[in-house]
């Protein structure tokens, strides 16, 4: 029979090597997300460049070239036959509906304990819809005249509210899915919302299409933003 030391010995050499083939996907892992941070944070900067270009456009000299004539063109199309399934997507993705959402997926990442998530989650959908208001006071544009807006929305357009708080929220979302095997399939999920939505507000006249742009824009900046402060390589992968 072996020794107790033999044992021992053969013991330590099997732990060694388990841990060894385990490590090399935690490593990998880890090196993706030190990887990303720098790409995130170049993603974030290009957005907020693009976003300020967009702004500054606006504020000097009115609408892109094109856009009135979009929604002249968008308006002959549909006029008003679809105006009821927009104007309830755009009830529901107004500021109060996306903050009563994002609530219950705070509490849903509270009750697991993710703390981190729950932070990242709060921060950055508050932020959006909080700010978004004064960036609208801050370019002043009045929303499109093709038809009377309604009465319910603010004299403002730019940037989007509905686009902004809608990329803030699902952004958030994916990035705190980390290491879902469902991700790829939420990211294509995800962008045909933020698409339907923005379409939506422009048909129903409310937005120029460069508002929703600008609005996907720093939204964007500010989740990429964020999202560089959790791919730390020191965090343990899911």
């Amino acid at each position: 029979m072996p020794s107790r030391k033999r044992l021992t010995r053969q013991n330590c050499l099997i732990e060694f090597l388990v841990r060894r083939s385990t490590s090399g996907a935690d490593e990998a892992t880890l090196s993706l997300l030190a990887a990303s941070r720098p790409m995130l944070r170049w993603i974030a900067v290009l957005c907020l460049i693009a976003f300020v270009v967009v702004a500054a456009w606006v504020a000097a000299g009115g609408p892109l070239p094109g856009e009135r004539w979009a929604l002249i063109e968008l308006h002959a199309i549909f006029g008003a036959s679809i105006d009821e399934p927009t104007t309830v997507l755009s009830d529901v993705t107004d500021t109060p509906a996306l903050g009563a959402f994002a609530l219950v997926a705070l509490g849903i990442l509270l009750l697991q304990a993710r703390w981190r998530d729950a932070t990242l989650l709060l921060v950055a959908v508050t932020v959006v819809l909080a700010a978004n208001p004064f960036l609208k006071e801050a370019v002043g544009r009045p929303r499109p005249d093709i038809r009377p807006p309604p009465e319910s929305v603010s004299p403002l357009s730019f940037p989007s509210g509905h686009a902004a708080g809608t990329a803030a929220l699902v952004g958030a979302l994916l990035v705190v899915a980390h290491g879902s095997r469902l991700r790829t399939f939420a990211l294509v999920l995800g962008a045909a919302f933020l698409g339907i939505v923005g379409f939506a507000q422009l048909v129903l006249t409310v937005h120029y299409p460069s508002d929703i742009v600008a609005g996907w824009l720093w939204a964007g900046a500010w989740i990429a933003f964020l999202a560089s402060l959790t791919a730390s390589p020191s965090e343990n992968p899911p």
